[in-house]
């Protein structure tokens, strides 16, 4: 557990807290970031439920240091999962010479969930979660 300023950020296991404890800096911002959003506006915390993986060398949860990590997302509202969506990818730029491409992502097999929001992926194999990423160009707005 790593809580700072009323927030805290919980793992899934104990190894994710030992892997997150090596992640790419920008993301740790990223991650305080959403953890702090969501403990000032729905007094929650968040927990990390994906860190590093080894494997898909294109995934960036494969770089090293680790560029990414999924964020357990199914307590949240469909109105809290857009707002945090739009507030986050407002304040990280994932790299703006792909302006297309989004800091956090929100992955659902839900086809019926609004599409409209483009930090939001369909896919019938995956469970619900958020999926926060860095690049080297990653930017703080």
């Amino acid at each position: 557990m790593s809580c700072s300023g009323g927030c805290c950020i919980l793992f899934k296991t104990p190894e994710l807290e030992t892997e997150f404890q090596r992640v790419d800096p920008m993301l740790d911002k990223l991650v305080d970031f959403i953890a702090q959003y969501v403990a000032d506006h729905w007094h929650q915390d968040i927990i990390l439920t994906s860190v590093e993986r080894v494997g898909n060398g294109s995934s960036n949860h494969c770089a090293r240091p680790c560029r990414a990590v999924d964020i357990r997302a199914w307590q949240f509202s469909r109105d809290q999962i857009i707002e945090l969506l739009d507030e986050v990818n407002e304040h990280f730029r994932y790299d703006p010479v792909r302006p297309f491409k989004h800091a956090l992502i929100y992955e659902t097999p839900d086809i019926d969930f609004p599409a409209e929001n483009p930090a939001v992926v369909h896919d019938p194999k995956l469970a619900v979660h958020f999926h926060a990423q860095t690049h080297p160009n990653t930017v703080i707005l």
